[in-house]
């Protein structure tokens, strides 16, 4: 199964950022690719904190995902 990192610039209760990986997960879904199924997205949300976004990106990574996805 391929594997997805996604890193979130915002927090997971931020109006904007919400609706923003929702999109980017309805695209996957266009092109057949469903959460779960064909491939595993690990979200984390690191709001405006830059050290909690570096451990994030560094978990990420150590999971070795296909992609990393980061806004």
């Amino acid at each position: 199964m391929r594997r997805i990192g996604v890193l979130m610039n915002s927090s997971s209760d931020d109006p904007n950022g919400k609706p923003r990986l929702a999109a980017f997960l309805h695209k996957l879904q266009q092109l057949g690719w469903s959460d779960g199924r064909s491939v595993r997205i690990d979200t984390r949300w690191a709001g405006a904190e830059i050290e909690r976004g570096r451990q994030y990106a560094a978990e990420l990574i150590e999971r070795a995902p296909d992609v990393i996805l980061a806004l």
